[in-house]
């Protein structure tokens, strides 16, 4: 009976424990700095906001596929000493593949997304580690923002300065006083260069100021803002996001893109900024627009799981406006995907891996998912928010 009565008190001791241990968790959690100013998500032992403290622990612990692998991809580009290569303009938008200019610009951008897990490495990792993964990142963004010294504005060429943003947004906090004020200088010139984008040319006599380059745009100009704690800025973007959602995304599940050109590629090009801007600056969306990007997700379920197929390109809408030339181009140059044959579902596969982590409802049927052939930093993204 003694011995009874002494395992009930060492399990109760355990317990007791195990809650101070989350307590302590908590708390920690609470004194430790944040990621930085997006939203990165929440530890899923104590439902808190990541900090580098946090985000340290889970790390050391190794348990993670995304996280091992995040660490094994940081050790392998340090070790190697690469150093990032930039461009001082990028072509992308109007261009194809093998102009030397497109190449070089999707090389480049292709490289950058390791800022990102160099950049929560730089947050997280063993301070051996840390360090050495400070630097390169450091010298990663800065590069960048040198070469990169006038930011067009264009919302497709630059859409791949994405890994930029995120990793400023992660080391600002760990920068010197002048270092914080060159960064900041940078994308008051890069929200500069974006607003002016808008003026002359989405919101211009001839073209649309809700087609997928908008989205595009005020995904990249809300993430900028919400880094640079610009509020005013932040407000007024939000007024135009709000705006752009209801223009673009239909009540039926399609949206404006889709409907122009009889795209789903373009589906998911539409989607994949708002995705982006449901992630990591979640506060601008209301529940009536959670519902629509749901919705448009929801649109591709059938032909995703080959319950229906879709001619690209075969049905576009003529009252939506003329057809995009560099349509007829891309498929005169053979391209896939511009062929006029059935869509490929692979093009959807890393917007249904983001928006399952935003909705249940998408994370329920996409089971298929193989997040090993992601990137490091969208699956370091992903893991994030589990």
């Amino acid at each position: 009976m003694n011995m009874d009565l002494c395992w009930r008190g060492l399990a109760v001791v355990a317990v007791a424990l195990g809650l101070a241990l989350i307590a302590c968790d908590r708390m920690a959690a609470q004194q430790a700095g944040p990621l930085g100013r997006l939203h990165w998500g929440a530890d899923s032992r104590t439902g808190t906001a990541w900090t580098d403290t946090s985000l340290a622990r889970a790390w050391s612990a190794g348990y993670d596929p995304a996280l091992a692998a995040g660490n094994a991809a940081v050790t392998d580009w340090v070790d190697s000493g690469k150093s990032f290569s930039t461009v001082p303009q990028i072509f992308i938008a109007g261009y194809l593949p093998g102009d030397p200019r497109y190449d070089a610009s999707l090389n480049a951008l292709h490289q950058m997304k390791m800022l990102v897990p160099l950049a929560l490495c730089a947050r997280a990792c063993a301070p051996d580690l840390r360090s050495r993964a400070q630097r390169s990142a450091n010298q990663g963004v800065f590069a960048w923002m040198h070469a990169y010294a006038q930011p067009t504005g264009n919302p497709i060429d630059e859409s791949g300065l994405l890994p930029l943003l995120l990793a400023t947004d992660l080391l600002q906090s760990t920068w010197s006083v002048p270092q914080r004020a060159e960064a900041a200088t940078w994308l008051k010139l890069f929200l500069a260069s974006s607003d002016h984008y808008w003026q002359t040319v989405l919101n211009g006599p001839n073209n649309t100021p809700y087609s997928n380059f908008e989205s595009w745009r005020l995904m990249l100009a809300l993430l900028a803002a919400k880094i640079d704690g610009q509020q005013s800025n932040m407000a007024a973007l939000t007024v135009l996001w709000h705006r752009q959602l209801t223009a673009n995304l239909g009540t039926d599940g399609r949206t404006f893109d889709l409907r122009r050109r009889g795209s789903l590629h373009y589906q998911t090009y539409d989607l994949e900024p708002m995705l982006w801007v449901k992630l990591f600056v979640p506060e601008v969306f209301s529940q009536q627009e959670d519902e629509l990007v749901l919705r448009a997700v929801m649109y591709l379920k059938p032909y995703v799981q080959g319950q229906q197929t879709y001619i690209e390109f075969a049905h576009p809408d003529p009252a939506l406006g003329a057809p995009i030339a560099f349509d007829r181009t891309r498929r005169d140059a053979g391209l896939p995907g511009y062929q006029l044959k059935n869509w490929n579902p692979e093009d959807a596969r890393l917007l249904l891996h983001l928006a399952g982590t935003a909705y249940p409802a998408v994370a329920s049927w996409n089971v298929q998912d193989r997040e090993a052939a992601y990137p490091d930093m969208v699956r370091l993204i992903v893991r994030l928010r589990r």
